[in-house]
């Protein structure tokens, strides 16, 4: 599927790592019942939670602690590693059998005000525990804005830098330069070739996972549940604190919506700060 994306699809994926990274984010189980497109900073830990739960019966429990990983649930991001889980660059299916297969295509968005907050947030906290993960896009932030890495971290100033970054990255063209975390969800989900079945809103997650349940004919899971209904209400508020202070600066929005402007028209996302 690798070089058919290529070929098929030239401008989208100028190299065989392009295409591939895109490959590698398209998971599912050997039953094919459902496919997920992963897309950094939108939801992905609980949906692949929630999606082990639904598939296999019992709550994803594997633990990892380790001073070099940031990520306090990497483990689950092994599953395709454990063989458990599949991705569409391992099992190097054809791009007629990813279209034919019948799975329930699913993906994940986030409103790319909020999405490139988290953005930012994660690279700054790589560097408070000195993680190789995010360690080029560190070096290359400072040396392309200046940004100070013992002054500009977790700040509005410092937010501004990293869209600065953000956009002088994505300007040169080629997705793979961008990372993942960071990089306009419509270039992850890529929805005419991947044609998702149902797409969920971050910050609606309880309605999505109901749908999810629903379409895969089975009930999501009490504690689930019981989560959900707690976290969407404490989220709003934090969410509403945190654009207030980080969006203080006018060119920190703009720079929003020029990075992420189709994602703000594909997903129904408003460009205005305060919806």
């Amino acid at each position: 599927m690798v070089q058919s994306l290529k070929k098929r699809y030239p401008r989208r994926f100028s190299s065989q790592a392009a295409a591939k990274r895109y490959c590698g984010n398209l998971w599912f189980p050997k039953s094919k019942r459902w496919m997920y497109q992963l897309n950094g900073k939108s939801g992905n830990t609980f949906i692949l939670g929630l999606l082990f739960e639904l598939e296999f019966g019992v709550p994803f429990q594997a633990a990892l602690s380790t001073k070099v990983n940031q990520h306090p649930d990497f483990a689950l991001f092994q599953t395709c590693i454990a063989g458990v889980l599949a991705n569409v660059a391992q099992r190097e299916l054809s791009l007629q059998a990813f279209q034919d297969m019948p799975a329930l295509r699913l993906a994940t968005v986030r409103n790319p005000f909020d999405r490139a907050l988290s953005g930012f947030f994660y690279l700054c906290r790589s560097q408070t525990v000195g993680d190789q993960r995010f360690l080029t896009e560190r070096i290359r932030i400072q040396a392309m804005t200046q940004f100070d890495w013992t002054l500009d971290p977790n700040t509005p100033h410092g937010f501004v830098k990293f869209l600065s970054y953000v956009a002088q990255m994505q300007a040169q063209g080629d997705p793979m330069l961008v990372d993942a975390h960071w990089l306009p969800q419509e270039k992850h989900i890529e929805p005419t070739i991947y044609k998702p079945d149902l797409i969920g809103r971050t910050e609606a997650m309880g309605g999505f996972a109901r749908n999810i349940a629903a379409r895969l004919e089975t009930d999501l899971p009490e504690e689930i549940e019981t989560r959900l209904s707690r976290n969407e209400s404490a989220n709003s508020a934090t969410r509403t604190e945190r654009r207030a202070q980080f969006y203080s600066d006018p060119e920190a929005a703009n720079l929003v919506r020029q990075i992420y402007e189709q994602d703000f028209e594909l997903f129904g996302y408003e460009p205005d700060l305060n919806a």
